[in-house]
C-alpha cells in the first residue's frame, strides 16, 4: 500500500476530483503540516511522525469542541466532529482504558520492571507497544498506578 504519507497523499486527489470542498480543507491543511515537518528535520517523514501529527491535530480539535460546548456552539461541534472522524481513520484504532492497562501490565511483567527506579524504562517499553492507540498522558498514570 505504501506509506501512510502516500496513502493521504492518494485520498487528497480522490477528494479532489469529487469536489468534497469541506473535506478538501482538512486534507490540504494535513498535507501542509506534513511538509512542514518534513522541510524542518530535512528528511522523509516517518509513518510514526504522520500519526503523531495527526495525534496532535485531533487533540487540539477535541480541547477546540470542550471550548465549543462551553458555549453552545454545535455548529462548531459537529464540523470538528466531522473533522475528527476523517483524520482518525488514518490512526490505529484505539485501546479501550481497560485494554490499553492489560497491555501495559503484560509489558511490565514481561520486562521484569518494579517500582519507580524501572519508570523510565518502562514508558519506553510501554510506548513502543501503543505507539498511536493510546493517549500517552494516560499511559503514564496508569505505568505510575502499576509501577507504585
Amino acid at each position: 500500500m505504501g506509506t501512510l504519507k502516500e496513502k493521504i497523499g492518494i485520498d487528497t486527489e480522490a477528494i479532489m476530483r469529487a469536489k468534497e470542498l469541506k473535506k478538501l480543507i482538512i486534507y490540504r491543511t494535513l498535507n501542509a503540516d506534513i511538509l512542514a515537518v518534513e522541510k524542518t528535520s530535512k528528511k522523509d517523514i516517518t509513518d510514526e511522525e504522520v500519526m503523531q501529527i495527526i495525534q496532535t491535530t485531533v487533540k487540539q480539535k477535541n480541547e477546540t469542541i470542550l471550548e465549543a460546548k462551553k458555549i453552545e456552539d454545535t455548529a462548531t461541534i459537529e464540523k470538528l466532529e466531522k473533522e475528527i472522524e476523517i483524520l482518525m481513520q488514518y490512526l490505529p484504532t484505539q485501546l479501550s482504558d481497560n485494554e490499553a492497562k492489560a497491555v501495559i501490565k503484560e509489558v511490565i511483567e514481561k520486562n521484569g520492571f518494579s517500582g519507580k527506579k524501572d519508570m523510565g524504562n518502562a514508558m519506553k517499553a510501554v510506548l513502543v507497544e501503543l505507539n498511536g492507540k493510546f493517549d500517552r498522558k494516560k499511559i503514564n498514570g496508569i505505568v505510575v498506578e502499576l509501577l507504585g
